[in-house]
């Protein structure tokens, strides 16, 4: 049985206690979808639905983690389901508009991205507000140039963690096909390039930033590359658990 988290047994201990609790049931859910065992991820998701269907973030992390079991259509129910209930929530609006780009319906859904990605950052993140920055300019801005966007958004410092992250949203555009997919191709490789670079790194493993970037960048498929579940980078669309 998969560990929810290496050396951390606190999430099984309270599943043998209470089988229905939903933050251990959903923690178990992301260990599974970090894992690449997504449709055990999903059966976690899908339980936690089963005990409370109003929790939002549960349905954003399963539609998230379906295009990667091959369940594109579920993953789009999911995702509209939660826009619907919670207009407001940037993150299922975000999840989405990743859905409908890489389905190739960027020109149908510009206007909503050129909103979201005015958002402010809340609360305040440099790193975050400049990845918003590059997004747009790899989804809206194409006579802008990528490698300036993309020193912009690395000149705020990021961390491993925001690294990972970008690199998994970057790759899930890749598989769109079009200009889109060239411009996240050339972003990803230079900063996996300029990961690689950082003081002591290898290529071993050693340095966070640049292994958390392999692993991003690494991997037979554009979308199961996908590194994260949610949004942790940004705080504009981050999903808070509700702990029960």
């Amino acid at each position: 049985m998969l560990e929810p988290h290496a050396g951390d047994g606190r999430v099984t201990a309270a599943l043998d206690i209470h089988p229905a609790h939903t933050w251990a049931l959903a923690d178990r859910g992301e260990a599974h979808h970090q894992a690449g065992h997504y449709d055990q991820a999903v059966t976690d998701f899908t339980a936690v639905l089963e005990l409370d269907p109003t929790l939002t973030w549960a349905l954003i992390s399963r539609g998230q983690t379906h295009p990667q079991a091959g369940h594109y259509e579920k993953a789009r129910e999911d995702l509209e389901r939660a826009v619907e209930a919670d207009p407001e929530d940037l993150s299922s609006t975000f999840e989405k508009l990743m859905l409908d780009t890489v389905e190739g319906q960027l020109e149908a859904c510009a206007e909503q991205w050129s909103r979201l990605l005015a958002s402010p950052v809340s609360p305040p993140n440099e790193a975050a507000t400049r990845f918003l920055g590059l997004l747009r300019v790899l989804l809206l801005e194409p006579e802008s140039g990528v490698a300036e966007a993309t020193e912009e958004f690395l000149s705020a410092n990021p961390d491993h963690e925001t690294i990972t992250d970008a690199l998994a949203y970057l790759a899930e555009l890749t598989a769109g096909g079009d200009g889109v997919a060239d411009r996240a191709r050339q972003c990803r490789r230079l900063i996996v390039e300029r990961a690689s670079e950082q003081p002591g790194c290898r290529r071993t493993g050693r340095c966070h930033a640049c292994s958390g970037a392999h692993r991003a960048y690494g991997g037979a498929s554009p979308v199961g590359a996908l590194a994260g579940w949610a949004v942790r980078c940004l705080g504009l669309v981050s999903v808070n658990h509700q702990r029960i």
